[in-house]
């Protein structure tokens, strides 16, 4: 006779009832092991960059609700990558509809998946806008994983934002997702000692998108500008370092970006609006030319100029939000000259001093005067 067995009661005799605790998710995801070995793979790959893809398989339906069932997965190798963040380029998604065409065809994109190399599991603003502008369909989630500390989270929608879900599966293994109880700011700060000041800056701003700190991460930044501007006077390597990672670590917090970079952004979106003026007109003569296909023809054509037309405001928001004021840009220039000047002042108080430290003024004593070539 075996031992006890919970499969067991399934044969007693049990009064009929309901759970006292409602069904924990009303949405599911479930990812095939090979795929979540694989994204983890691929994010261990790099861990001084973030890495992109994108996720595949089908959405279903059972007796529990809806769920879905990610089966494949998609890297994006030529996305653009840096240490905080990580872009889908035209590249990238032209890579993307290459495989979905070729290879599958009958799976829909279920979300993306990207790393946070060593500063955990939460949705930066980035983040969020491409979850927003990409992945905005009901059912699509976000996949984020940390190579170093070994984490991981998944993201959906809920009420238009995105939520971590508490827990998903791996197989027939139920994973949860894991959010640190300590301030990601906390955690940055216990980091810094031990990178330099350049990387240390870059993980203190994506923290700080996090958590929301964005106030008191400027402040700090405003105090090393104080004491560089008290200290200039000493002109060593480690001011005129700082005084230029502060500077590029201040207006990173809010979001600003070079100076032409809306300049090009407001390029790229005139151009948009005239392809979609001709797409407009190419579609109005295709449609009269298709017959009795017309009415269909339309409505691709209508499909196109409404993606096109998303598109557009797509770019109008990104430089409505990452872009820079009349106001902002002379700042930056201001201060860009200000600390040029400053530090130009100094290396000419330098070389202006240098002549008559005692050591120079001592070897010029003791260099002959007159000496002749081949003379000792």
């Amino acid at each position: 006779m075996s031992g006890p067995d919970v499969k067991q009661l399934a044969q007693e005799s049990v009064p009929n009832g309901s759970f006292p605790v409602p069904r924990p998710s009303d949405y599911r995801v479930f990812i095939a092991p090979e795929v979540h070995a694989g994204i983890h793979a691929h994010a261990s790959e790099k861990t001084d960059v973030e890495i992109c893809g994108v996720v595949v398989g089908t959405w279903e339906r059972d007796a529990d609700g809806p769920f879905a069932r990610i089966s494949n997965y998609i890297r994006c190798d030529s996305a653009t990558k840096k240490f905080a963040e990580v872009t889908f380029t035209h590249e990238s998604w032209s890579h993307i509809n290459k495989e979905m065409d070729t290879k599958y065809s009958d799976l829909r994109i279920i979300g993306w998946y990207h790393s946070h190399p060593d500063f955990g599991i939460f949705l930066s603003d980035r983040d969020g806008f491409i979850q927003q502008n990409f992945f905005s369909g009901p059912g699509q989630v976000a996949l984020v994983v940390d190579p170093v500390r070994h984490l991981e989270g998944l993201f959906e929608w809920r009420g238009g934002k995105t939520e971590l879900i508490s827990h998903y599966w791996v197989g027939n293994r139920v994973v949860t997702s894991a959010e640190s109880q300590q301030s990601r700011v906390d955690r940055t700060a216990q980091t810094m000692p031990a990178l330099s000041s350049s990387t240390a800056a870059s993980r203190a701003i994506a923290a700080t998108e996090a958590s929301g700190t964005i106030a008191s991460t400027a402040l700090a930044w405003l105090c090393m500008f104080l004491l560089g501007y008290l200290l200039h006077g000493v002109g060593s390597s480690w001011n005129e370092r700082m005084l230029r990672e502060g500077t590029v670590a201040h207006y990173g917090v809010f979001n600003l970006q070079m100076l032409g970079w809306e300049d090009r952004m407001r390029e790229t979106q005139q151009k948009l609006e005239a392809v979609s003026i001709e797409v407009k007109s190419l579609a109005e003569d295709h449609a009269r030319a298709a017959g009795e296909k017309g009415a269909d023809v339309r409505k691709r054509w209508r499909t196109v100029r409404e993606q096109l037309s998303e598109s557009t405001a797509a770019i109008d928001e990104a430089r409505s939000r990452y872009g820079m004021g009349d106001a902002e840009r002379a700042v930056i220039e201001r201060m860009t000259s200000e600390k040029i000047a400053e530090l130009s002042g100094i290396k000419s108080r330098e070389r202006a001093v240098k002549p008559n430290t005692p050591s120079n003024k001592a070897a010029a004593e003791a260099k002959p005067k007159d000496s002749v070539p081949g003379e000792k």
